[in-house]
Formats: structure tokens, C-alpha cells, sequence
């Protein structure tokens, strides 16, 4: 068998964005259930696959490693990567513009124990 793999530069054919204009349309948080309670602290979340919640900020973000092709995946200008305030951006001590923080509800086995 024989696989042709064919590749292409999707920053001259897409309209490419900045942190501040992501393109977020939150659709999971609008067809699934989401937790009525709005305060943040460890509890069963019955009936409900998400939490609003705001990003716990952390101190002195840094940026260890990007990914060119992950972020024309998101449409992203390759400029942004060497943004100042690129850190805060993806630690969540920034909120991207028109995105919606959430949790999602956790349940499952650890430590030998079901948790949820």
C-alpha cells in the first residue's frame, strides 16, 4: 500500500487570529447540563457535566514549550507564541474574550476508591 500525504499552508487561505479573537462558541456548554452552583470547592455536582468556574490564577506563568501546528490547528498567528501576556493566556490568569471557564465534573476509580 501506498499513502500520499499532502500538506498545506492554511495561514494563506484562513484568516489567522490573535488572543484576543479566538473564535470560542462554547457549543459543548450549551447542550450539556451545567452545575447550577456557581461557588468553587470540591462537592457531588449530581445531574450536571460541567461547573462554571473562574481559573484559579497562578504566580509567574512561563512558557515552556509551543507548538507551531497546534496553533494554526486554532487559527492562531504564529506572533502570538512570543506574546508577553502568552503565559497568562493559557495558565487561565488571563480569560480569553468570549470564552467560558469551566469544569468538568470528574467520576470514576482512584486509588482504589470511586470517586464522584
Amino acid at each position: 500500500l501506498r499513502f500520499r500525504v499532502c500538506f498545506r499552508s492554511f495561514s494563506q487561505t484562513r484568516t489567522m487570529a490573535t488572543l484576543e479573537t479566538l473564535n470560542f462558541d462554547n457549543t459543548t456548554l450549551k447542550s450539556l447540563p451545567i452545575d447550577e452552583i456557581t461557588e468553587n470547592y470540591v462537592r457531588t455536582v449530581p445531574n450536571a457535566c460541567f461547573s462554571i468556574v473562574e481559573p484559579t490564577p497562578v504566580k509567574n506563568p512561563q512558557t515552556v514549550a509551543t507548538s507551531r501546528s497546534a496553533m494554526h490547528l486554532i487559527d492562531l498567528e504564529e506572533a502570538e507564541l512570543a506574546r508577553e501576556d502568552f503565559a497568562e493566556y493559557f495558565s487561565g490568569n488571563k480569560v480569553f474574550p468570549g470564552a467560558q471557564p469551566a469544569a468538568h465534573c470528574y467520576c470514576g476509580h482512584q486509588f482504589g476508591h470511586f470517586a464522584g
